[in-house]
């Protein structure tokens, strides 16, 4: 990634993968009710998603009711696994495409969504576990023919919790491949 591309995304912090994405262009800024419900929604997804992070207990803790607690954490985690198979099969999501999600902008590959400036609904599938997407709203941005991204949009703003938690999300994916890429090294 190039620094002009670390800067048009707005921050240096960003959430780099290959997910789900639609996009679609829309008339009219969403009103007062579909912000609401569509910040409710967000909410919601978010507070999934922290929820699913797996938090290791503490090994040492060998006490029959961690052992238990594990046993049933297992259990639940094979569940949801299987139940998002089986959502995943009776509902068709969108094609997956690489991305660079940062707390103020998107941009990802595929086809280039026209005409430039224009308003979009973005819905944006963050895990395979809970295959319920995120709904972004933004303004496609003109993008340079040396960006690795042919699409660019700057997100409309969302309620205050619900970009604090988009922005935590985002530095715990970011933190994640940080560590990663030490380990790897």
């Amino acid at each position: 990634m190039t620094a002009t591309e670390k800067d048009s995304l707005g921050a240096s912090i960003y959430y780099e993968d290959v997910r789900p994405i639609a996009c679609m262009v829309i008339e009219d800024e969403p009103n007062v009710m579909q912000s609401v419900r569509c910040d409710t929604e967000n909410d919601n997804v978010f507070t999934v998603l922290a929820a699913l992070e797996e938090t290791p207990l503490d090994s040492n803790d060998n006490t029959l009711n961690s052992v238990d607690l594990q046993r049933i954490e297992y259990k639940l985690n094979l569940t949801l696994d299987l139940v998002s198979q089986l959502f995943a099969q009776q509902f068709s999501l969108p094609e997956p495409a690489e991305l660079r999600l940062s707390s103020e902008r998107i941009a990802w590959k595929g086809e280039v969504v026209k005409p430039e400036y224009s308003l979009v609904s973005i819905s944006l599938y963050l895990n395979d576990r809970y295959p319920k997407p995120i709904k972004l709203f933004g303004h496609m941005v003109a993008t340079s023919e040396a960006s690795e991204f042919q699409n660019h949009a700057i997100l409309l703003p969302m309620k205050l919790s619900v970009q604090d938690k988009l922005d935590k999300f985002i530095f715990r994916q970011h933190r994640r491949c940080v560590a990663h890429n030490k380990r790897g090294a």
